[in-house]
Formats: structure tokens, C-alpha cells, sequence
């Protein structure tokens, strides 16, 4: 094979005086599997300096490779996840007031990638109208505290949502050094909310005006809702009377 190729012309090289070695070697063995070895050649002489003849050190490293190789994948399809959900993680280390994020958090904020970030970075970012509700919550970040927290923020002019969740970090001995948390682009969701309540509310104006009564009963749980026009159908304020269809 190959690397049996290599290893040959190695041994000719340090038969010749020279030390050779490799760090990550792939041999492909008899049943097809692979297999990798970290080794060295060394010549040893004679008294008379010529090469007498060579040592080789192997060491399988087949273990490592495969690991490496994993964690990679799992990197790489949690990267692919956290991009399709658009949710990022980050974390913060209290004592260098240092906030390091994932790729996914560098683009939600729309921020270049590994930039230098901080909490007040990140507030800046927050809606005026909610900036207020942000700080507070994050401040309880730095006595430990743990928070979810939706909000809007504002990125090249645009208004979006993000929701935020953080928790405390400790080392061995149980002393707070941080907090790790994720966010996530929530804009499409807080954005079909609110239409559903811009049609629900158009629905109910339409139906106030034709001063028309409407009323919805589960037959599964007994749950019966009203429209205010219901209520004043029968002499009552809305809701004066639990809704009944007896």
C-alpha cells in the first residue's frame, strides 16, 4: 500500500543518515480498515560514524483520530442545527469581562466573526423601550441568578426578537466565574403572533360593528367562550356571567 511505500522509502532514507518522522500516518489495513500511527526513524552509528543501521518508534494513534474525527462531525452538525434554528450560544467569564459567542451569535447580532463583544455591547444592540428590562435581568447574571428573557433588538435598522436564556457557571469548588447562555432569532414567530392578533382584533371590530353574537363550545371539555356582543345579546356586561349554553 501507500504508507507501506512511505515507511520502506523512510527506512531506505535513514539507512542513508536521515532522521525522519510523522506525526499522523493512515494505513489501510487487510479487512479495510484504517489505522494511524504517529512514528520515527532514527539511524545509529558505528564508531566509525558510518549508519549501522536504524530504530523505529510507532505509536497507534487510531483512538485519537477517530475521536478527533467525531468530535468534529458533532461540531459541525451542531453548528449546522444552531444556524437552521438561528440560535446561538454564548458565554461570559466575569473576572476579563469577556464574551465569547458561536458563529450563530456573531450573525444573529450581526456582528463580524470573533469580535470582541461584552455586555454592554450586547445592550446597545437591545430596543431602547426594552433596554431598561434587559440590563436588569442581566445584572441578576452576575449574582448568579438564571433568566429567560424575550426582547427586541435592533440590528443595520431593523427591529427583530430575540429570546435570551442564561445560567450561572462555577468552577470545582462552587465559586460563580460566569454564565453560559443561548439566544435565538425569534422575529418570524413574534411576527406571526402579532398578525394573528392584528386579524383577530380586525375580526372582532368587524363583528362589533354588525353587532353579530359569536360563540365557541368544545364538546370535549365543556369549554364555552363568548364575544362581548353575546353578553349584551342577553342584558349582560362582558363578562358578568361565565358562558353557558344551557
Amino acid at each position: 500500500s501507500g504508507a507501506l511505500r512511505r515507511v520502506a522509502a523512510a527506512d531506505r532514507r535513514a539507512l542513508a543518515g536521515e532522521t525522519l518522522r510523522s506525526d499522523r500516518d493512515e494505513f489501510i489495513l487487510n479487512d479495510g480498515t484504517a489505522r494511524w500511527e504517529r512514528w520515527e526513524v532514527l539511524p545509529w552509528r558505528l564508531d566509525d560514524g558510518r549508519v549501522g543501521g536504524i530504530t523505529i518508534f510507532t505509536d497507534d494513534i487510531t483512538g485519537r483520530v477517530l475521536a478527533e474525527t467525531e468530535l468534529r462531525e458533532n461540531k459541525k452538525q451542531l453548528n449546522r442545527a444552531q444556524s437552521v434554528a438561528r440560535v446561538g450560544n454564548w458565554r461570559m467569564v466575569f473576572a476579563t469581562d469577556a464574551l465569547q459567542g458561536s458563529a450563530q451569535t456573531f450573525d444573529i447580532l450581526g456582528q463580524p466573526a470573533h469580535a470582541k463583544l461584552s455586555f454592554q455591547m450586547l445592550l446597545d444592540l437591545v430596543h431602547p423601550d426594552d433596554r431598561d428590562r434587559v440590563s436588569a435581568t442581566r445584572k441578576s447574571a452576575l449574582k448568579g441568578e438564571t433568566y429567560d428573557i424575550e426582547y427586541r433588538f435592533v440590528v443595520a435598522g431593523k427591529v427583530g426578537w430575540m429570546r435570551e436564556r442564561s445560567e450561572p457557571e462555577c468552577d470545582q469548588s462552587g465559586q460563580l466565574i460566569g454564565a453560559f447562555g443561548v439566544i435565538q432569532d425569534i422575529t418570524d414567530r413574534k411576527t406571526i403572533e402579532q398578525n394573528l392578533r392584528s386579524s383577530e382584533e380586525r375580526l372582532r371590530l368587524a363583528l362589533d360593528a354588525a353587532g353579530m353574537a359569536v360563540w365557541d363550545f368544545d364538546i370535549r371539555t365543556g369549554h364555552e367562550v363568548w364575544n362581548d356582543q353575546c353578553y349584551r345579546m342577553l342584558g349582560y356586561e362582558p363578562g358578568e356571567i361565565a358562558p353557558c349554553a344551557e
